[in-house]
């Protein structure tokens, strides 16, 4: 857990620190701690007459941090103390970021006591505890499209990577296809491969969660799974050039996990 020491204003369950009159505050002096990753537990074995612990995984933790809250003017009423608590006190993990990183994204919630300390004249401030959903941040959401109705032959296009958390990004993908045959072909991951064939020209869509290992067909009787050769599409770190071989119209969704 660490003391975070971060923008004045932020955005918490999409309602703005303004709005509310809240300020995040600083108490203490000195070198500043922002939360950056969470903690990490090694899961090992010991096999008997060996000195070396062997590494199953790596368990990650995820961030914890504090929050100091105040008032940008008047006094903390019972009215104020209501509202507060009843925007930052929730019972699911709540989108949160600062106006000065507004692409790094917690999902957070209160698990602490909250204490209001005043001067006995309703001036003053109060300390939260928030825990995020994951070991790392998020970045906001990147939608892209590619309408390749129109191509005649395989065509290269390119999708940036932007995680440094994983060896590979799974994102979602939507495609709508005027031809039978689709192949992702990822040039930057070795040529790998993602194949869908016997598609309905007619009008049909299919949706892969690679991520899940999840593949679903707007058309009630098709079976997307048995079109797919299960090389689940993913992205290494960077930009990625992708040949798309077949007439489609593409639609890329990311949200990636940072360390930052």
């Amino acid at each position: 857990m660490v003391r975070t020491i971060i923008s004045t204003y932020f955005w918490f369950n999409r309602e703005s620190s303004i709005t509310h009159g809240l300020s995040n505050i600083r108490l203490d002096t000195g070198m500043i701690a922002e939360p950056y990753w969470g903690s990490r537990d090694l899961i090992t074995d010991k096999i008997a007459g060996k000195d070396i612990n062997f590494l199953y995984k790596v368990d990650r933790k995820p961030i914890q941090f504090e929050l100091t809250f105040s008032l940008l003017e008047g006094l903390w009423t019972p009215e104020k103390r209501f509202e507060i608590a009843r925007w930052l006190i929730q019972d699911d993990y709540c989108e949160f970021y600062t106006a000065d990183a507004p692409d790094r994204i917690f999902y957070a919630i209160c698990i602490d006591k909250g204490d209001l300390l005043t001067n006995g004249l309703e001036q003053g401030y109060v300390t939260l505890r928030f825990k995020n959903l994951y070991p790392y941040a998020m970045t906001s959401v990147y939608l892209q499209t590619f309408d390749l109705y129109n191509i005649s032959s395989p065509i290269i296009i390119e999708i940036e990577n932007k995680s440094n958390v994983d060896k590979y990004y799974y994102p979602e993908i939507e495609i709508q296809a005027t031809n039978t045959n689709i192949t992702l072909q990822n040039l930057s991951d070795s040529g790998r491969q993602s194949i869908i064939t016997g598609f309905d020209v007619s009008g049909e869509t299919i949706y892969i969660n690679s991520k899940n290992k999840k593949i679903i067909s707007d058309v009630s009787t098709s079976n997307p799974l048995s079109k797919f050769n299960k090389n689940w599409f993913r992205l290494t770190y960077g930009v990625n050039r992708i040949q798309v071989t077949g007439k489609c119209k593409l639609s890329i969704r990311s949200q990636f996990p940072i360390y930052i």
